[in-house]
């Protein structure tokens, strides 16, 4: 019986262990994934390149959609996922995805010295009332 413990227990650390070595996502690091130019810049792209979908065009609306998604070691952004919308409209959700899958490549997080991959969380605001 210990030794099917044993044999168990080897073949669930060495999925740990292969599953760690194969997706490592840090959080957190000594330098977190930034847009570049920082935290203005990005504003400004959104507000520059955001579309307002047809449908809500017509109303007064105020609302967020916060996308996560994840920034590999070469600043490159992955796994574009909403996470909440307070609009609760399918094209506003699409339109959070194209403009971050839109952005320009990220700098990375770093730890020890060296570009890792990390998620991050952006709410985008969306409205038109002023």
């Amino acid at each position: 019986m210990k030794i099917l413990l044993l044999i168990i227990s080897l073949v669930f650390l060495d999925i740990e262990s292969y599953s760690q070595d194969s997706i490592q996502i840090y959080q957190p690091t000594e330098l977190h994934a930034s847009f570049p130019g920082g935290n203005d810049s990005l504003k400004y792209f959104i507000r520059k390149n955001i579309k307002i979908p047809q449908i809500l065009q017509q109303f007064t609306f105020s609302g967020k959609v916060i996308v996560k998604f994840s920034i590999d070691e070469n600043g490159l952004l992955n796994d574009i996922i909403v996470v909440k919308n307070t609009l609760g409209s399918d094209e506003v959700s699409q339109e959070a995805i194209r403009l971050v899958k839109n952005m320009p490549k990220w700098i990375p997080a770093y730890l020890d010295g060296k570009p890792v991959k990390s998620f991050y969380t952006l709410p985008i605001t969306f409205g038109n009332i002023e």
